[in-house]
């Protein structure tokens, strides 16, 4: 699943350039605290400045691969792209820490306020996890749907082709796809192919589910008739998936084994583009 980085607006802001290794260690942050905000925070700006082949091998989790050489086309992609909260919270870190050095730098050079770095990958000591790992977002899923029934990986095994589809109560529009892939899931369900449903703004800090967002994602789901399972994400899931994402709605597939298949789909489609979508992706497993 394509990553990119976040809007994630902070308070802290770099009064300057990074000039040289002294006074770069302003902007160090510890092991300990770059633990903390992986494991608690929704949405961290982490870029790994490393080579694509030492990323995929294994990586901070929720990192993204922008190598040094290739950093100030890719900052400058985004920027034309509209990206421009230049006070977004920035983490870099390098196979070394002159590679993090260097990679603040350019990250400054572009207007970037608040860019932070580990001192090197060799301080992290904590978990890594690989691009395969990362292709099978599912892996290991354990939660409860909106009825609070146990969901296990298992719910996968039994069909070739899962649509999972990331949604939120908050956005109109996905009432009317609700509706679409509620019919698309009776229609395919014969062809091995089933739809998950992952509602993306049930929890808050603490991983609880909401009661009111719970109520109101049921009455939507009702009022769709979209019967098939609807996940309240895991920590684990929100990290993984929804943390992951740029927009709401955005759907992807996997198979049987929960390996992505095709790019995902931001936005809202209607049930003649989906159904369209779902026999392009069977195809593909052929």
């Amino acid at each position: 699943m394509k990553k990119t980085i976040a809007l994630l607006c902070m308070a802290v802001l770099l009064t300057g350039a990074v000039q040289g290794l002294a006074e770069s260690r302003k902007n160090l942050i510890s092991a300990e605290s770059m633990h903390m905000l992986v494991d608690d925070s929704f949405f961290i700006n982490i870029i790994d400045l490393r080579s694509k082949e030492k990323y995929d091998a294994g990586h901070i989790p929720q990192a993204v691969s922008f190598p040094l050489r290739e950093l100030r086309s890719l900052i400058q992609d985004i920027i034309n792209d509209g990206f421009s909260v230049l006070t977004s919270q920035i983490i870099v870190y390098g196979e070394t820490e002159q590679e993090g050095i260097d990679g603040a730098e350019i990250l400054v050079s572009f207007g970037f306020q608040n860019v932070w770095r580990l001192e090197s990958m060799d301080v992290w000591g904590g978990t890594v996890i690989s691009t395969e790992d990362e292709m099978r977002p599912l892996n290991g899923l354990n939660t409860t749907d909106l009825d609070g029934n146990p969901v296990e990986e298992s719910i996968l095994a039994d069909h070739k082709l899962t649509m999972v589809n990331v949604w939120a109560t908050y956005y109109p529009p996905c009432q009317e796809e609700l509706a679409a892939l509620g019919r698309l899931a009776k229609e395919f369900e014969s062809q091995g192919v089933q739809i998950i449903g992952l509602l993306s703004d049930v929890v808050g800090a603490a991983f609880e589910p909401d009661p009111e967002v719970l109520k109101t994602a049921r009455e939507m789901v009702e009022t769709a008739e979209a019967d098939y399972v609807n996940l309240v994400p895991s920590k684990d899931i929100y990290i993984r998936i929804i943390g992951q994402i740029t927009a709401i709605p955005t759907s992807f597939f996997v198979d049987e084994t929960g390996t992505i298949i095709g790019s995902a789909y931001p936005g809202v489609y209607s049930y003649d583009e989906w159904r369209s979508y779902i026999q392009e992706t069977l195809h593909q497993l052929k």
